[in-house]
């Protein structure tokens, strides 16, 4: 990439991390919305208003997985555009991808997250599920890393804004609270 373009993955990859992030979420709450259920979305969160109502083991699986698909959504879109648009193609997939990493994390050192509450409903374990989602995501990122013709730094710089729109939205989703 050249600096010009680096220079616009910096800009543009917090972007796209905090949307990215609403997307994932806006994911689970489209699915819980289509089974009827009355739902809220945050920045970094979505669920039924009620967290006491009882959802079908199925229907709560594939709430649940709703987001990780529109994640993983977001990666082909990614890597669709990275040739001709290879700033925007590159820091879609990368965010999708680190989020996901982030979340894998997340799950072994705090609490389960999408992939791993669906492993454990599926009575798999916290990691198959993971492991899968990654498997699927990485080669992704190397074809839209080949499309971009990203290198190093477009990876260093790409690293530190989606650490930085992964904060934005930490800090940010209980000031901002409910969106719908």
């Amino acid at each position: 990439m050249t600096r010009s373009r680096l220079i616009g993955l910096a800009v543009l990859t917090p972007v796209v991390g905090v949307f990215g992030f609403l997307a994932h979420e806006a994911g689970h709450w489209s699915m819980g919305r289509a089974f009827g259920l009355d739902m809220y979305l945050q920045l970094n969160r979505a669920g039924p208003v009620d967290p006491g109502i009882d959802v079908a083991t199925w229907r709560q699986a594939t709430i649940t997985s709703a987001g990780p698909a529109v994640t993983f959504a977001q990666a082909l879109i990614g890597v669709a555009l990275a040739r001709r648009l290879p700033v925007l193609g590159f820091a879609l997939t990368f965010s999708a991808v680190y989020m996901r990493a982030v979340a894998f994390g997340i799950s072994v050192l705090v609490n389960p997250n999408d992939e791993a509450r669906l492993g454990e409903m599926l009575g798999i374990g916290i990691y198959p599920i993971h492991i899968a989602v990654m498997a699927l995501l990485l080669p992704v990122l190397a074809l839209a890393t080949l499309r971009a013709r990203a290198g190093w730094s477009a990876y260093i710089i790409a690293f530190v804004a989606s650490s930085a729109a992964v904060s934005a939205v930490v800090y940010l989703d209980p000031v901002i609270g409910r969106i719908l």
